[in-house]
């Protein structure tokens, strides 16, 4: 099984040694490359200095060196050392760099470390950077790096976003001999207006889930597959439901740009990532490895 290229985003912290390290095993298990990115930081000199006084490309060059110096010597015995010797440091924004090599590299995943204050808030913290993630056309891990994916969690809806989402967390599952829940969140519907004859929402709910059955169930093919439907609001039930059981790595279906942003990478979804103990997915697309051979 051949996957495409792997791009993860790294800096000296620990969470940015635990993207390393998730990004690596991800390359080994599938036989795809991968690559390290660390994005250094702007040289910006004011325009007010005497002509000659700054010699910029030398002081880009200083730091792009130090930068170097540092995450390699953070990375130093987690990730093999030729992995650390190809690393591609650039100066400049995060988002760019991240989009150049991946469109570079022709790249399917992008592996990013999950942690508060760490590299999550500078590549997902910003306005600029939260754009760009959620410009990319490629699926981002946003990994906790803290241990194997033994348990895989992926919630679907009705959506054309469900079943790639399925497949990716049925190939992750694979990968890792992991045991996988399929979690479908039946919403509370909302209340009729006066005047409106009122539908049994237990009937609603009956058929939300013969639908779900249908579309989505029916296509299950990894063994040992779980099955939980549950009703209630679908960010808090899949909270929930990852922290109980607990699972390592939630996997999630893009439903196009504006439901990422309000879900995962607005305000909603920073707390959610931060609440939980797993990893994260997000898919778009078919999903990193729906073309591997």
């Amino acid at each position: 099984m051949t996957w495409g290229p792997i791009v993860v985003g790294v800096d000296g912290s620990p969470a940015g040694v635990g993207a390393a390290a998730t990004g690596w095993d991800l390359a080994q298990a599938t036989g795809a490359s991968c690559v390290l990115v660390h994005a250094a930081r702007e040289i910006w000199v004011g325009a007010g200095g005497a002509p000659g006084m700054v010699d910029v490309g030398a002081l880009v060059e200083d730091v792009l060196r130090l930068s170097r110096e540092e995450v390699e010597r953070s990375l130093k015995g987690h990730v093999p050392a030729e992995l650390i010797t190809a690393m591609q440091v650039r100066s400049g924004s995060p988002a760019q760099i991240l989009r150049d090599i991946v469109a570079e590299r022709g790249a399917e995943l992008v592996v990013l470390g999950a942690k508060r204050h760490g590299l999550v808030a500078r590549w997902l913290g910003g306005s600029t950077a939260k754009n760009a993630i959620r410009a990319l056309d490629v699926s981002v891990l946003v990994t906790t790096g803290s241990k194997p994916f033994a348990r895989v969690l992926v919630p679907v809806d009705l959506s054309d976003a469900a079943l790639p989402a399925l497949k990716t967390a049925e190939r992750f599952a694979g990968l890792f001999g992991a045991r996988l829940k399929v979690l479908h969140a039946i919403e509370p519907f909302p209340y009729a207006a006066e005047g409106i004859t009122v539908v049994d929402v237990t009937v609603l709910a009956e058929q939300a889930e013969q639908a779900f059955d249908k579309t989505i169930w029916s296509k299950v093919t990894y063994p040992g597959t779980e099955r939980v439907v549950r009703r209630g609001p679908a960010v808090a039930t899949i909270e929930q439901e990852a922290i109980e059981w607990p699972a390592d790595l939630v996997v999630v279906g893009a439903h196009g740009r504006g439901r990422v942003e309000r879900i995962f990478l607005g305000s909603v979804s920073e707390g959610v990532v931060n609440a939980l103990p797993s990893s994260v997915l997000v898919v778009r697309g078919a999903g990193p490895g729906a073309g591997s051979r």
